[in-house]
């Protein structure tokens, strides 16, 4: 009988053992996910430039935004000579809130930050939406997926030039 007892307070130890150790695995994993949704969650810092474009001679790129020379010696870009800097402006997203920009031509620009994904490869992507009206109506909206980092350029066509917006975003 004595020999049960002590079996059964052995195996109650060992078992209590074995579902603390499962509970602090549990426990850790759900820190770890805590964590991973924490980095999902992080704000970011982003930059739109508002940039002209030009088929005025000679051609010419803004030394201010010379980082996006490949873009515009690519089509459709190309077709354009010169590219002058408007407006830079910087701003701070958090996940699934919007920043609304008042353009140079006039227009209103709303920029929202509607996911943020880590890769595979631990790099992070994020996926934003640009929405660009003029009064009521609405003359673009795009949503796209942004490596952290890169850019995206969007053209706005007016009467006698174009305006480029450039939007990048990096959230650490």
């Amino acid at each position: 009988m004595r020999r049960s007892i002590l079996t059964a307070v052995a195996l109650t130890t060992l078992v209590a053992g074995t579902a603390y150790a499962a509970d602090g695995a549990v426990n850790s994993a759900a820190e770890a996910q805590a964590k991973e949704d924490q980095k999902d969650d992080l704000p970011a810092k982003c930059t739109l430039r508002e940039i002209q474009a030009s088929h005025d001679e000679p051609a010419n790129i803004d030394p201010q935004i010379t980082r996006l020379r490949l873009y515009f010696e690519k089509a459709p870009f190309n077709a354009w000579k010169q590219f002058h800097l408007l407006t830079t402006k910087e701003f701070t997203l958090q996940d699934e809130k919007s920043q609304s920009i008042d353009l140079a031509n006039g227009r209103k620009a709303e920029v929202t930050y509607t996911d943020h994904m880590t890769r595979a490869d631990g790099k992070h992507r994020l996926r934003l939406r640009v929405q660009v009206t003029h009064g009521e109506k609405r003359v673009m909206d795009t949503t796209f997926v942004l490596d952290e980092g890169g850019v995206m350029l969007q053209a706005v066509q007016g009467k006698t030039h174009l305006l480029v917006l450039a939007v990048s975003c990096e959230t650490h």
